[in-house]
């Protein structure tokens, strides 16, 4: 009826702009999403860009080491049965290589067991999803690795800003020092 379609218009009219300042706000997030199915990696890059963010696909883990040394990416996930190098080895490479920032892995893959689990995890990844997932899983757990790199980001920054201000300290002690 007509009254209904005043509602759903009136919805969209508060439920819009909402949806595009999520995706405003995740816009500049870069995610690396390394599976080697092509239907997967489709579905994950939909769904990470109808949330708004920007997904990058590699399908091997070398390609995946590649671009993570040529662009700036700020979460990766990370299947585990790659054609050429297994999950858990990319991950471990991913960690031993990646700047002092943390950069979380989410390994999302099918191997499902206690023991696989763990190995990721050991392995460096931050979280550990199993096929099938649920959308709105995948994207929460994305969205707390993100909460901590944004902390462990800001503290990185307040320590630089921290150890400027202590050198500058330093250097106006030896002036005053001097001049006595």
């Amino acid at each position: 009826s007509d009254r209904n379609y005043l509602v759903i218009a009136q919805l969209d009219l508060i439920i819009g702009p909402l949806t595009g300042l999520r995706k405003q706000m995740n816009a500049s997030t870069r995610v690396l999403v390394v599976e080697d199915d092509l239907h997967i990696s489709n579905l994950i890059t939909m769904l990470l860009e109808d949330a708004g963010y920007e997904a990058r696909i590699a399908t091997t883990g070398a390609s995946a080491i590649e671009l993570l040394a040529a662009e700036t990416i700020d979460i990766v996930i990370l299947d585990w049965m790659l054609p050429d190098v297994p999950g858990d080895q990319v991950c471990r490479r991913i960690k031993e290589n990646s700047d002092a920032l943390f950069l979380p892995v989410l390994m999302l893959t099918a191997r499902g067991t206690l023991a696989d689990r763990i190995a990721g995890l050991d392995a460096g990844a931050d979280d550990y999803l199993t096929k099938p997932f649920h959308n709105d899983e995948l994207l929460a757990r994305l969205r707390a690795l993100l909460r901590i790199r944004r902390a462990e980001m800001a503290q990185s920054e307040t320590l630089a800003a921290l150890e400027e201000q202590h050198q500058k300290l330093k250097h106006a002690y030896e002036q005053l020092r001097s001049a006595q």
